[in-house]
């Protein structure tokens, strides 16, 4: 997918590509969790995301994120002026689907530890927001990446009058990191407990030569 990052209209017109790949998908296990953190730590965040991707299969995680988030995204929300009184363009614009999807990108940062948001104003579309892909994502530079392992971003988007960045001071690589060993586990263990379901679960066959049999029977009786 290749996605055309359209900068403020108050700027010269600039058309940047940046090319976004599928998820690199692999079975994962402690051992690649830790290599991916290892090498967030260094500012590489592609193998991690990835790995974030693969890991909120897990319906019970993706559930608790989702609850967190129909929390936010399901709260009754007012604009007012300073008389007190609703301001109905605001409202209609809050009840929109493009302004729960702002607020559902700005809570992923939480778990994710950083959203780059583009924001849009048409008079006929109204407004139109563009999550930027995390693994392009250069928080300390506050650039934007071309390819998703490039070590460094060119676009940089800390001027940008329509451009909003969240971020988890607390967690920057997000508190999904914090839950991946849990589920690495669990996915681990379901596996195990099938594999010895198919190995010790079915009853055993045990064939006997006659002269055998007619041993056994006496050693029964």
């Amino acid at each position: 997918e290749i996605y055309t990052l359209s900068l403020h209209d108050a700027l010269p017109i600039l058309v940047i590509q940046v090319i976004v790949r599928p998820v690199n998908r692999q079975a994962v296990d402690v051992g690649k969790w830790r290599t991916a953190l290892k090498s967030a730590d260094r500012g590489k965040t592609t193998q991690l995301y990835n790995l974030y991707e693969d890991i909120l299969l897990d319906g019970v995680l993706a559930d608790a994120i989702d609850k967190r988030i129909r929390a936010v995204t399901g709260a009754n929300l007012s604009f007012q002026d300073a008389q007190g009184e609703e301001i109905q363009e605001l409202i209609d614009l809050i009840d929109s689907e493009e302004f729960e999807y702002l607020l559902q990108e700005i809570m992923q940062a939480y778990f994710w530890g950083v959203s780059v948001l583009e924001l849009s104003f048409d008079a006929e579309k109204g407004m139109e927001v563009y999550s930027v892909p995390r693994k392009h994502i250069r928080p300390d530079t506050r650039t934007i990446a071309l390819q998703e392992n490039d070590s460094e971003g060119i676009i940089s988007y800390a001027d940008l009058p329509n451009m909003i960045e969240v971020r988890n001071r607390k967690d920057k690589l997000g508190i999904i990191l914090r839950a991946c060993p849990y589920a690495i586990f669990k996915r681990g263990g379901f596996s195990d407990w099938a594999q010895m379901v198919e190995i010790f679960g079915m009853p055993k066959r045990i064939e006997l030569p006659r002269s055998e049999e007619r041993r056994v029977g006496k050693e029964c009786r």
